[in-house]
């Protein structure tokens, strides 16, 4: 009787497992992705949860961007208003959404340039949008099934660089 009882001690008992769903706390993706120094930006942020109760953006890198309002739209979208300086550095800062749900999401790239930034206007599906260049532009798949055409004026010989960041 003795071994059976310490048998039983032994074996394992079955455990209740409970799942507990956390925040998702990833920033998807934020609209345009860019600004050129010396201007006024407003950005849409995008997400699965938590921006209606988040209380601002925080930039990281070089100096030169001010937050000059963070509005929640919706439980998944925002609007935050950025000034960028006439002389911040050129290059990346990365963005995050501070508060709400989520504490803090993760980092999405947002790019300073000295080039002039071009935002899609919808819509350009058959008729493409004239861009003069240089210039970066900022288009997005929006729909899913989206296409976007965009034209510019070129000379024979001239020398043109084209990235897509996606």
């Amino acid at each position: 009787m003795r071994r059976l009882a310490i048998l039983m001690l032994l074996l394992p008992a079955p455990a209740a497992a409970q799942i507990v769903r956390q925040p998702d706390a990833a920033l998807h993706y934020l609209y345009p992705a860019g600004a050129t120094r010396g201007t006024t930006v407003t950005l849409e942020l995008g997400a699965v949860e938590g921006l209606d109760k988040a209380t601002g953006v925080i930039v990281d890198g070089p100096p030169g961007i001010t937050v000059k309002e963070y509005k929640p739209v919706h439980v998944a979208k925002a609007n935050v208003t950025l000034s960028i300086a006439a002389d911040a550095a050129p290059g990346p800062r990365f963005l995050r959404v501070v508060g709400g749900t989520q504490g803090l999401t993760s980092a999405r790239p947002f790019f300073v340039s000295n080039l002039p930034e071009v935002i899609e206007k919808e819509p350009n599906d058959s008729q493409p949008q004239l861009v003069v260049i240089p210039a970066v532009v900022n288009g997005r798949l929006d729909p899913a099934t989206d296409t976007d055409s965009f034209s510019f004026r070129a000379k024979a010989g001239q020398k043109i660089v084209a990235a897509v960041l996606a």
